[in-house]
């Protein structure tokens, strides 16, 4: 039963309608801190019907993530949540100090340019 009390209180912690992100940021910093295993807390996003918001920890994040695509896309949101999306330039290349290499995207292209392997800073 407390595990549902704790889940419904930072329920409505995490999907506060009010302010920018703080509480949201504060409570999920305090799950790091707790649990040492959590790499990410996934909560409900209030300003997008439908949506999800993801806060990840930064201590260890390219130990289990990498780039797969960039791509910088105008959305324009029609009516409950849907949205209209338009590709305006995708990243075709990072060379070895991380720089992005873009190029202007066909608009009408619902894929997204796909490195040949995932890419994450090098020591």
């Amino acid at each position: 039963m407390s595990l549902i009390v704790a889940d419904h209180f930072l329920a409505k912690l995490l999907n506060n309608k009010v302010g920018d992100y703080q509480l949201s940021n504060m409570v999920a910093q305090a799950l790091f801190e707790k649990l040492d295993k959590l790499n990410a807390v996934a909560y409900q996003s209030q300003c997008c019907e439908g949506g999800m918001n993801l806060a990840v920890k930064a201590e260890g994040f390219w130990d289990d993530w990498g780039l797969e695509a960039v791509e910088l896309s105008q959305m324009t949101h029609l009516a409950c949540g849907i949205y209209q999306h338009r590709k305006i330039y995708e990243v075709t290349k990072i060379n070895e100090v991380g720089e992005f290499t873009w190029s202007e995207s066909d608009s009408e292209s619902l894929t997204s340019t796909i490195f040949p392997n995932l890419w994450w800073p090098r020591d």
